[in-house]
């Protein structure tokens, strides 16, 4: 009503005036308006003389606002008046040859109704006409509006039609050589008709004698419907079924759960986890296959499961123990991945779909063997797929293998009641270490005693820690000779002279003393990398060297201070010459019985003098799992970290890197990680690498 009203004040008047050459639209004759209107209409979808009627199934809402405002039916070509009111295109035409448009039909204000106000429906109504229901008087069916004309009409049976249908049917039943089954040739492909009773009581409430006759119809049926193979129709009907319906179906046929995977989750542990059969069977045709001398089992074959982000994706892989290079690019078998962020949402959103398959793969039989999994990854993804918070803390209370302060080992069952008091007392974040930092269920229920430490990362972690206390001693020192240099008596200008005259020379003796920090930086990341110094000529050489540069210091006028940076300067030798006898022993493959003691004894040995040298440094979560997990992981199954740990799922990330340059000019980031995976799997073929020749050496060319 507002609208036309506005449009009454605003047009009132003005056309009795002459308008021409105002930019306002003068009156026109009624035929004019009724061709600008049949012109500017949207095209009909039916005839609104034949319009059918509406489906009952269609929105009563959605119907009031597709109805014409003048013949209250469906709308056939609407249009849309200046008020906003929906007419069909028929409607308004009626209405103008009638009243000449003099006003509004559907306000009925006294302004003339200008064509120019006029226009076409919205998009949005004709899309929403064009999917109305309507019914087919004719064969009594709901067929979409904008399909109702082009739809066949097939009209339904008359009851004397049906009545002799059904003697027909009986007769050629009754005659038929196949029970129950009828075959009627229709000039293409004949049609089959199979007699099936109705059931009048469920399964569950019928004899066994009516199950097993409902059986053997279903089973009929099957081997028609699937071209003579019921078999393969069950496992794609079993197929079709998510986890908790399969297993469902399985707990109520009374099947005994040692069965350890049905086939359809074989079929998706090959096709969506990449895993085993196949590679195992490729891998011991070719002779791959290892036991490592005894040190895994003849009766088990070990695969080792793990994540890591790099290069902007996340990559979830899995690497077969038993060969002879585990750790190996071409090992790493990537089969999951996506360009985001690790958060635990993105993990479960990824990792929920693989659960069942992995935890039926632990402990599945393959031939003689079973299959053992083992999870590997760093500190904050371990803590992640076990439902840990705080990765990230200076202090954690919590690690995946047990609980800071507390005796007992962590287990499965142990987490997950620390997780059922944790959300009993409401969840609160800021209270998870009174349970242990339990706060969400674990992604896979992989046992923790098969969860390898982080080795590399621990090794990484205590260098850095380490090298950032070397640093700061040299930054004191640096400052200690800056305040020298400039430290001037200004009261006497024949010593601030003297002091400008030996300036240079103290900033000499000052870039030699920097340059001799610089090669005892290099020396002690020398010694980290290649082992401890007593092993290594070339770290001794570079020992005495550091010891000879201390008549720099000595020069700078600093007696006070020369004794005490020789001291730190041996007690960091010590330090890393410590650890590095620890990270040999742990980055083995292997770990014999004497090997284990002396891990112990060398553990024990560094943790003591970094306790008792850097007694105001903190400890690091990563010296925490060497001194309390390193030993006992090597004792428990002595192999090293240099075999189970988290390296390979470090080195793929180069390979996707220089995959992903290769790929680069597909647009589509999805395709393009879809390509790059690909060609990842496709390259890591056993088959493919057994194929390849090994690199021929260069023959040196030598001079006559």
């Amino acid at each position: 009503m507002q609208v036309c009203e506005h449009f009454s004040k605003s047009e009132r008047g003005h056309v009795r005036r002459s308008t021409v050459g105002r930019g306002r639209q003068p009156r026109v004759t009624p035929n004019i308006f009724i061709d600008y209107l049949w012109k500017i209409a949207p095209p009909p979808i039916f005839s609104h003389d034949h319009c059918p009627p509406v489906a009952s199934q269609n929105s009563s809402s959605v119907l009031s606002q597709l109805k014409c405002q003048l013949c209250s039916n469906l709308l056939t070509q609407p249009l849309e008046l200046p008020c906003s009111a929906l007419v069909c295109t028929k409607c308004i035409v009626e209405w103008v040859a009638a009243t000449g448009a003099e006003n509004c039909p559907c306000c009925l204000d006294d302004g003339p109704l200008l064509s120019s106000r006029i226009r076409p429906a919205s998009n949005l109504i004709l899309l929403l006409l064009a999917d109305i229901l309507v019914h087919c008087v004719s064969c009594s069916r709901d067929v979409k509006a904008d399909a109702y004309e082009a739809h066949k009409c097939t009209p339904s049976l008359t009851p004397n039609e049906e009545r002799e249908a059904v003697v027909l049917l009986k007769k050629a039943i009754s005659t038929s050589t196949e029970k129950g089954i009828i075959h009627l040739a229709t000039g293409g492909t004949p049609m089959t008709f199979i007699q099936v009773t109705k059931a009048r009581n469920p399964t569950t409430a019928v004899s066994s004698r009516t199950v097993k006759m409902r059986c053997s119809e279903m089973q009929t049926m099957r081997s028609i419907v699937s071209g003579g193979e019921p078999s393969a129709l069950i496992q794609n009907e079993v197929l079709v079924l998510n986890d908790e319906e399969r297993r469902a179906l399985l707990q109520k046929a009374g099947i005994s759960s040692t069965i350890a995977i049905g086939a359809a989750e074989v079929l998706a542990i090959k096709a969506g986890l990449v895993i085993p059969w196949n590679k195992l069977r490729l891998l011991r045709r070719t002779r791959r296959l290892t036991w490592h001398e005894g040190f895994i089992p003849a009766s088990e074959v070990w695969i080792k499961i793990g994540g890591d982000k790099g290069g902007g994706t996340f990559k979830m892989n899995f690497q077969i123990v038993n060969i002879a290079t585990p750790n190996s690019v071409h090992n790493t078998c990537v089969f999951c991945c996506f360009a985001a962020g690790d958060s635990v949402t993105n993990l479960h959103a990824a990792l929920d779909r693989f659960k069942d398959q992995v935890e039926h793969l632990n402990g599945m039989k393959w031939r003689q063997y079973t299959i053992k999994i083992f999870i590997c990854g760093d500190f904050e993804f371990l803590s992640k797929m076990y439902g840990l918070s705080g990765a990230s803390g200076s202090e954690m209370m919590a690690t995946p293998l047990s609980v800071r302060g507390h005796a007992a080992q962590r287990t499965l069952e142990t987490m997950r009641a620390d997780h059922q008091r944790y959300v009993s007392a409401g969840s609160i974040k800021r209270d998870a270490q009174k349970f242990y930092n339990c706060i969400s269920p674990p992604i896979f229920d992989i046992p923790v005693s098969q969860v390898c430490p982080p080795g590399l990362h621990i090794t990484l972690g205590i260098f850095t820690k380490m090298f950032n206390l070397l640093e700061a001693v040299c930054c004191n020192l640096d400052l200690e000779l800056a305040l020298h240099a400039t430290d001037v008596d200004s009261s006497s200008f024949s010593k601030y002279s003297l002091e400008l005259q030996n300036l240079p020379l103290l900033q000499a003796e000052l870039e030699e003393a920097q340059q001799a920090q610089e090669k005892f930086r290099q020396m002690v990341t020398y010694v980290v990398l290649v082992g401890g110094a007593e092993r290594n000529p070339r770290a001794v050489n570079l020992l005495k060297q550091a010891a000879d540069k201390k008549k720099h210091v000595k020069a700078l006028k600093l007696p006070h201070r020369s004794e005490e940076v020789a001291e730190k300067m041996a007690q960091f030798i010590t330090a890393f010459s410590l650890f590095g006898k620890c990270h040999n022993i742990c980055d083995q493959n292997f770990i014999e019985e004497a090997h284990v003691h002396a891990l112990d004894s060398a553990v024990h040995e560094f943790m003591a003098f970094f306790r008792g040298t850097f007694a105001d440094a903190t400890t690091p979560i990563k010296m925490h799992l060497l001194e309390d997990h390193a030993t006992q992981w090597a004792n428990a199954t002595h192999v090293g970290f240099g075999l189970l740990g988290e390296q390979g799922a470090e080195s793929i990330h180069a390979k996707f890197n220089r995959l992903g340059l290769a790929f680069a000019p597909i647009k589509d980031k999805v395709k393009q990680l879809q390509c790059i995976v690909k060609e990842h799997l496709l390259s890591i073929e056993p088959q493919i690498v057994a194929a390849i020749p090994p690199p021929t050496k260069r023959i040196k060319l030598t001079q006559t």
